[in-house]
């Protein structure tokens, strides 16, 4: 229905106050009985459904009010999709059906402070108009409870309708732009709408209650009157079975009457899904003429019986079925996928006509090419897969890429990996590239068999005099000018050409030869990081940059604490730019103040959906899978202020395995079928880097945390403060990008080298019992593992720069592996901090006069064995003294 009808319509639209009256009566009573502000100060069961009638959720689904119920109707599923009810046992219970999870004591608790805080945190970005903030926060129910929530409490922001269907069909009517048309996205589906029929003067001053009835009754109303759905279901399936021979299983189903799922581990819940008496229809896709897609129907026939085993179904082969082709749009590669289009089941079944050619590209192109002048990174509303590829979109990954790209991809091709068709936004000369695609990161195994081939390199060395900043081994197929684009036919010719190509070297691959090295493996060495800072713009002193690289090394957990803005995040971004291959090794993850549990990370399995586990936003699981996949390369997950939540409650999984080398279980084996494992290792090369900040917002890291890492802490001189001022620049992190990618290998090999056994061990075991005796009587000493650890370090800081001391190289590890652990009251600690701090010495002295009470005391003194931990150590004990308590972290 067109927004022209709709306004039309408007102007004779007539309902009763009487009704208008009476929802807005029953909004007013909720609001009444559950005041917004005191949301967070619900009991269990005055929030949860279950045996009682006054709680929140019973008013939310079931309370009639004039006998109405209040806003919109919220029916279908269970009680699960509130987060949490109560089963008439009076037990609290999570999920439905298999998922279904009985809860109790901290974690019920948890659960619950999850709930509240949820719906607290959505009403305040409602009531501040920051509706894209809520597609940062985890929802622990459905959104559509969520949706009714703030339709209460904020009405004249929402339209009053929660049925996803007809929403969609307003947002299309009205011509909603830049929304997702996602259940997942229902809130602000809404929100917009209601903004958009707002400012339409025919509804100009219409009550909210008018407005959600009037669009109910002309978009649901439409789709229930003489719309009946056709009783059978339509469904095509694949009959390729790859590795087997013949590979073609059509003519085996057709003999024997019957269809098989190919696979074991997939696929299951669909074909379990499949009602009997529904129409299938064995298919296989294909390009014809180099740039048209095809799909030719082999066989069609009907269900008789599934046996439910995920695998089976009897069917009734059509005898008299002459075999045919049609235009293929795209979607339906999977080996079954239910067909609903109308358009395509005439096509398919009932041979009406062809189905509608979507052979396009061209507006996921022009989309892509408006959000790369923008700083949304988020690409999970491009399409998945086009022309049997698989599609991947980055616009950068923890800040804006210099140059954004879509990939094409077959089997295990990837970015770093392989070839493939590729579009490259080069911003700086406003030009757009096709490319034959090359990874950067390893020697393909295949290449671009095609002649006359220009390197990006020379392409840009001809048209602009200098090198691109990244790709230029990649090969030109067209170049379009973004401001002067050709007609989406040239585009989508062109693009299907290049696919078609890639096809075909895929199909032949065993004829291929590889492409020509293009990365010489390099040894890892510090002083080509140290040189590409400084082109970069970034300041570090030589001997931080050592203790950062040597601590990776040692154990791939880092803590970066100390003083704010001195450069502890863009020192560990910088280097996993530096050293990846590939931006979607690294990941730059803001811990949230609300993290509570691992989910933010790892995600969790859908109550509602228990065939689906649910990836968290932030990418963290794809990284941890991509790295298990790939041991070769190095992978880094950045968290950032990673002291606003508790640690142990979000990051107790990664802390335990780090030291079992177990795996995280997810989810039951079997239970999910959506390309994530029941299990997750945590690989040696995953590297994971924590910036910490200390003040009254943050939270202590506790001993078991500290124990796991090595801590460095970041502290800016007068002296480096001066270097600053007289050679500040501007920072360029694309200078890093990939730099360093040619050592990646060598810098794995060194991190997985276990000798612990440095020169100078006499010397080395002395100060470390010294200082294990002192530290014992704080409670503060430390473990096999961590002496170990601290071999280690001194080990790889030797290899690293062999200019160090051994003094040099012991004070290292007394600060990052001794010291953090080390607080306490000022009666506890200073008398354990004046013995620590005359081991810091070369000869016995009054520790307390002649240094903890001389503001001038120089710490690179001759007389001094370990400057870095003296130091230190004085600060913690004038703290001791002037606040009564001293710790590692300050703020």
């Amino acid at each position: 229905m067109s927004i022209e009808t709709l306004k039309v319509k408007a102007k004779t639209y007539n309902i009763s106050q009487e009704y208008l009256d009476s929802k807005e009566k029953g909004r007013l009573e909720f609001v009444t009985k559950f005041p917004v502000d005191k949301i967070s100060e619900l009991s269990l069961d005055d929030y949860v459904l279950g045996t009682n009638k006054e709680s929140f959720c019973y008013w939310l689904e079931f309370k009639k009010i004039e006998d109405k119920v209040i806003l919109f109707g919220i029916g279908g599923g269970n009680a699960s999709k509130f987060g949490l009810y109560k089963s008439k046992d009076g037990s609290y219970v999570i999920g439905s059906g298999e998922k279904k999870k009985i809860i109790s004591g901290k974690e019920l608790e948890e659960h619950f402070f999850s709930i509240k805080n949820t719906i607290t945190q959505a009403i305040k970005h409602v009531s501040e108009n920051r509706i894209s903030e809520m597609k940062k926060m985890e929802i622990p129910f459905d959104n559509i409870i969520l949706l009714k929530i703030l339709s209460i409490y904020y009405p004249e922001k929402f339209i009053t309708i929660g049925a996803s269907n007809v929403l969609f069909d307003i947002a299309k009517d009205i011509k909603l732009k830049n929304v997702e048309l996602d259940h997942n996205n229902l809130i602000e589906i809404n929100y917009e709408c209601k903004k958009a029929i707002d400012a339409i003067p025919e509804f100009k001053d219409w009550s909210y209650e008018k407005i959600g009835t009037f669009f109910w009754e002309h978009f649901d109303g439409e789709n229930k009157k003489g719309n009946k759905k056709d009783p059978i279901q339509y469904y095509l399936v694949g009959a390729y079975w790859d590795g087997n021979e013949p590979a073609d299983q059509t003519t085996r189903f057709l003999e024997n009457g019957i269809w098989e799922n190919g696979y074991d581990d997939k696929f299951k819940e669909e074909v379990n899904a499949v009602p009997v008496g529904s129409k299938i229809a064995i298919k296989a896709a294909f390009t014809k003429e180099k740039t048209k897609s095809v799909m030719a129907i082999k066989a069609i026939g009907t269900v008789l019986e599934n046996f439910r085993d995920g695998k089976n179904l009897i069917v009734e082969w059509d005898k008299n079925f002459n075999p045919f082709e049609v235009d293929f749009s795209g979607g339906y590669w999977s080996t079954i996928k239910k067909v609903t289009n109308q358009d395509h089941i005439n096509a398919i079944f009932h041979s009406k006509s062809n189905i509608p050619e979507n052979n396009s590209f061209y507006q996921q192109l022009i989309m892509f090419l408006k959000q790369a002048k923008t700083d949304n990174l988020k690409t999970n509303h491009y399409v998945s897969q086009y022309q049997r590829t698989k599609v991947k979109v980055s616009f950068g990954i923890g800040g804006k890429a210099k140059i954004p790209w879509i990939s094409f991809l077959i089997s295990d091709n990837t970015t770093s990996k392989g070839i493939y068709p590729v579009y490259l936004y080069y911003k700086e000369v406003e030009r757009l590239i096709l490319a034959y695609g090359i990874s950067e990161t390893n020697t393909p195994k295949l290449s671009w068999n095609v002649s006359d081939k220009i390197k990006i390199k020379d392409f840009y060395q001809k048209n602009y005099s200098k090198d691109p900043f990244r790709y230029g081994a990649s090969y030109v197929y067209k170049v379009y000018d973004v401001n002067n684009l050709p007609s989406a036919e040239t585009i989508n010719e062109d693009l299907n050409l290049i696919i078609d190509q890639y096809h075909k070297i895929i199909e032949h691959s065993e004829e291929m030869t590889p492409e020509p090295e293009l990365i010489i493996p390099l040894d890892f060495d510090t002083k080509s990081f140290i040189e590409a800072l400084d082109k970069s713009g970034l300041q570090y002193s030589n001997k931080l940059i050592t203790r950062f690289i040597a601590s990776l090394l040692t154990k791939p957990f880092l803590i970066l604490t100390g003083l704010s803005g001195s450069g502890k995040t863009k020192l560990a971004q910088a280097f996993a730019q530096w050293i990846c291959g590939d931006e979607t090794q690294y990941r730059l993850i803001p811990v949230g103040a609300d993290w509570t549990n691992r989910e933010p990370l790892l995600g969790y399995p859908n109550a509602l959906k228990p065939e689906e586990y649910v990836k968290p936003d932030s990418g963290v699981l794809d990284l941890i899978i991509q790295a298990n996949d790939h041991p070769e390369l190095p992978h880094f997950l950045i968290l950032d202020e990673m002291n606003l939540s508790i640690v142990e409650r979000y990051f107790a999984d990664f802390l335990s395995v780090m030291e079992s080398k177990k795996e995280i279980p997810l989810f039951p084996e079997g239970s999910v079928n959506n390309g994530v494992p029941a299990k997750l290792g945590i690989p040696q090369n995953l590297f994971i880097i924590g910036t910490v900040n200390i003040d009254e917002t943050t939270n202590m890291f506790s001993p078991k945390v500290l124990d796991r890492a090595n801590s460095i802490e970041f502290r800016v001189t007068s002296k480096e403060m001066q270097t600053f001022l007289n050679e500040a620049s501007e920072v360029n992190m694309d200078a890093l990008t990939g730099k360093g990618a040619a050592s990646a290998k060598s810098f794995l090999n060194m991190a997985a080298n276990q000798l612990s056994n440095p020169a100078d061990m006499d010397n080395i075991k002395e100060t470390l019992i010294k200082f294990f005796g002192e530290l014992k009587k704080t409670g503060a000493e430390f473990g096999y593992r961590s002496a170990l650890e601290i071999l280690r370090l001194i080990h790889h800081l030797s290899v690293l720069d062999q200019s160090l001391g051994t003094n040099e190289m012991i004070d290292i590890a007394i600060m990052q592996k001794l010291l953090p652990k080390l607080h306490g009251s000022r009666r506890k600690i200073c008398p354990v901090l004046e013995t620590l701090g005359g081991f810091c010495l070369k000869e016995n002295g009054n520790i307390i006069k002649d240094v903890f009470d001389k503001p001038e005391f120089d710490f690179e003194a001759p007389e001094v064995l370990y400057p870095l931990s003296l130091e230190k150590i004085t600060r913690m004990y004038r703290g001791a003294t002037e606040n009564g308590f001293a710790s590692f972290a300050e703020a």
